[in-house]
């Protein structure tokens, strides 16, 4: 049976589910895509908070586990971040006001904002809870959709397993725990919907910090489609519109919106994933220390 073809009234175990997405995640051909993102933060008397309203783009592609993203956000711009196989380099600015390059061997988290704006794979954060790594779900790599690895320990370390129906999707449900290190390891617990017609595919997440009476739901709302060799006829999912919303005290807070406007499938040069030095003013070599000057 193709993974996507899975009846709605079939009791499908959670490995079925897990060998689906794991297939999944090792077919996923090159692709790029171009994003909108905009974030309400609801005003709160109590947590001393007013409205506010953000807005940004992103740009990203991948091919082989290798990739590249910029984010726009308001009138400042993160990156570019890439990888290209060996080396992760990322752009910054450094008083007063001079470009850097900063490289270092392998693929590494170079800031939340990789796990927060990453919209393709943003839906599968919770995979990264069964490497054991406090920061692992801000930095959820392209090569983890494919890792079997973590596919296994996810079915190991879910403490839960049940069924329900959100907007009309049978799901099995599976429920985890982690600990946020930017919050002096807070712990929380994660409930995931798997979307038995969708491939399993993840269309919410809840994510719920007990001590601190918050909670954190994502939704995938509208899905794009792509077809990949060997996977079978059906269709693989994209999430074209996915929503965001945190509560304190069951009160809503804010609210993000992050939109796929663009989404095309298809061969990516090579050289899209090194970064060209000649536009910045200094490379940090930051495994060694050491900052080299471009010679202008």
């Amino acid at each position: 049976m193709c993974c996507s073809e899975a009846s709605a009234q079939e009791t499908v175990p959670l490995s079925k589910a897990i060998d689906c997405l794991q297939t999944m995640g090792s077919n996923i051909p090159p692709f790029e895509y171009e994003g909108t993102y905009q974030s309400v933060q609801e005003p709160n008397e109590k947590l001393g908070l007013q409205r506010q309203v953000s807005t940004g783009h992103i740009k990203y592609f991948s091919s082989n586990n290798k990739w590249f993203f910029t984010v726009n956000w308001g009138d400042k711009v993160y990156g570019p971040v890439a990888f290209n196989g060996t080396v992760t380099q990322s752009i910054d600015t450094v008083p007063p006001g001079a470009k850097r390059l900063v490289i270092k061997n392998g693929e590494f988290k170079t800031d939340p904002m990789m796990g927060w704006y990453n919209f393709f794979y943003e839906p599968f954060y919770f995979i990264a809870l069964s490497q054991l790594d406090k920061d692992s779900e801000y930095g959820l790599k392209a090569s983890d959709l494919s890792s079997k690895e973590l596919w296994s320990k996810l079915a190991k370390t879910a403490v839960g397993v049940s069924t329900k129906t959100i907007r009309g999707h049978n799901c099995i449900v599976i429920k985890l725990t982690g600990a946020n290190s930017m919050l002096n390891n807070e712990s929380y617990d994660v409930t995931v919907y798997l979307a038995s017609d969708l491939g399993y595919y993840p269309i919410r997440s809840e994510k719920n910090y007990a001590r601190l009476k918050t909670k954190i739901i994502k939704d995938v709302y509208d899905f794009g489609t792509f077809n990949v060799e060997g996977v079978g006829a059906l269709p693989l999912y994209y999430p074209k519109k996915q929503v965001e919303t945190m509560f304190t005290d069951d009160v809503l807070t804010e609210t993000a919106t992050k939109t796929i406007t663009q989404f095309k499938i298809g061969s990516i040069d090579d050289n899209q994933f090194t970064i060209d030095p000649s536009s910045v003013d200094m490379i940090l070599d930051a495994d060694k220390k050491l900052i080299i000057d471009v010679p202008r």
